[in-house]
């Protein structure tokens, strides 16, 4: 770069980048988990029907890494060893790729990341996730804000499960023991136990929520597009697909309309039966498996949208010239469900079978004057309607027609040639 103000805006430019790059929330979170320590802004608080829990003593904005759920690795089956030993409370089963791991944070610890572990559980309204960040091809849990966090708030986060002891209004809880000391309950579904379980869970004890705003659109006789959004929750992994399956309404069973990568939110549903109506659903997927269903609440129907027009009525002749003749007619009772676009005047001499159109031009009225007659010659005509799904029937034909002047005119244009 010849100029040093646009090699300085340049540099600008790509270190502003750099920066947004890096101050990215997984960012964030991998530089903190690389440091082995929490960020600042937390304190424990002692609670009365629960124990130990953390509040913020910062503003935290949506989206934003809050803390990790530190620990050690370990296989699962190890955890589950431990677990027998000694239930603490403090091991958190989960699924990465095809490796079943847990995270055992039963030790107390006073350095490094010491919160995460003490987050309590709210399922109404919490105000963290939990998710995980992969760092040199290994898992780390941790917690973002899925909504603003104001100072004084207290941490959250769904844990999936039924009910927690406080929620069963149990208050013996001893001072100084956390919240998570002991449980052993399932969620609701059965698959995800995270603390003090020696079931292997499927995924972070998060579920993965229908797509929204699925709706149908382009109609047609043989096929359907359906277009939707993704799911309000994504069980905290990312989604890898979508899939799509379709049932007849006389039917039972569903079968597979396809499989779209997770940047696709759309899918043309084709080679479907003209006048069959069809229930279509779509579940998002990653590495917990198949989510909830989000299905249409009415059938749709494969068909036409539109119908061609109707017939023209009523057509007749007005003014018989020499020269020309003006037809008038009615539109169609029908319109297909389309605006008629144009009218087509077609004509045919007595005794010949073939039909030509009068005009190619654009026609939105219903009357046309027809210039290209010839004096003597006797002709029929009929007029067709025409929308966007094509041309109707034809009207009413009339005719034959003389093209000849009246004889009423015909006496005074010889009375005033004589004069």
């Amino acid at each position: 770069m010849d100029n040093i103000e646009d090699k300085d805006t340049y540099l600008g430019k790509v270190t502003q980048r750099r920066q947004k790059k890096r101050l990215k929330p997984e960012n964030v979170a991998k530089d903190y988990i690389q440091q082995n320590a929490d960020p600042p802004g937390f304190e424990i608080k002692i609670f009365p029907t629960k124990g130990r829990g953390v509040i913020a003593k910062k503003d935290i904005m949506i989206g934003e890494f809050v803390l990790q759920y530190h620990g050690e690795i370990i296989e699962a089956k190890e955890g589950d060893k431990r677990e027998k030993i000694n239930s603490t409370g403090f091991r958190f089963f989960f699924k990465y790729m095809a490796r079943k791991l847990c995270i055992d944070s039963s030790e107390e610890v006073t350095m490094g990341p010491i919160f995460g572990r003490l987050v309590n559980h709210d399922r109404k309204q919490s105000n963290c996730n939990i998710k995980r960040v992969i760092l040199e091809e290994e898992p780390f849990l941790c917690l973002f804000a899925r909504k603003n966090i104001s100072v004084g708030e207290e941490l959250t986060f769904d844990y999936g499960l039924k009910q927690l002891p406080w929620e069963s209004q149990i208050t013996d809880v001893v001072e100084g023991i956390t919240h998570m000391d002991g449980l052993t309950t399932e969620n609701k579904d059965g698959v995800c136990v995270p603390f003090g379980s020696s079931k292997p869970v499927k995924d972070l004890c998060g579920k993965l929520s229908a797509p929204t705003n699925l709706e149908v659109s382009e109609i047609g006789p043989t096929s359907f597009d359906i277009n939707w959004q993704p799911p309000g929750d994504d069980g905290n992994d990312d989604i890898t697909h979508y899939a799509i399956e379709k049932r007849e309404t006389s039917q039972t069973t569903w079968s597979s309309a396809g499989i779209v990568d997770r940047r696709k939110t759309s899918l043309t549903l084709s080679r479907l039966t003209e006048g069959t109506s069809y229930y279509v659903r779509v579940s998002a997927e990653n590495t917990l498996g198949k989510g909830e269903w989000a299905e249409i609440p009415e059938p749709v129907t494969a068909k036409k949208l539109f119908d061609v027009p109707g017939a023209p009525i009523d057509l007749d002749a007005f003014e018989v010239t020499k020269s020309s003749i003006v037809l008038m007619w009615d539109a169609p009772e029908s319109d297909g469900g389309a605006l008629i676009i144009t009218y087509i005047i077609e004509k045919r001499q007595q005794f010949s079978s073939r039909w030509t159109r009068c005009t190619k031009a654009t026609i939105t009225e219903v009357e046309y004057t027809v210039d290209d007659v010839k004096e003597g010659q006797q002709y029929e005509f009929r007029v067709l309607a025409v929308n966007k799904e094509g041309v109707g029937k034809p009207s009413n034909k009339i005719g034959p027609i003389s093209a000849k002047d009246p004889f009423g005119k015909a006496l005074i244009l010889t009375y005033l040639y004589l004069l």
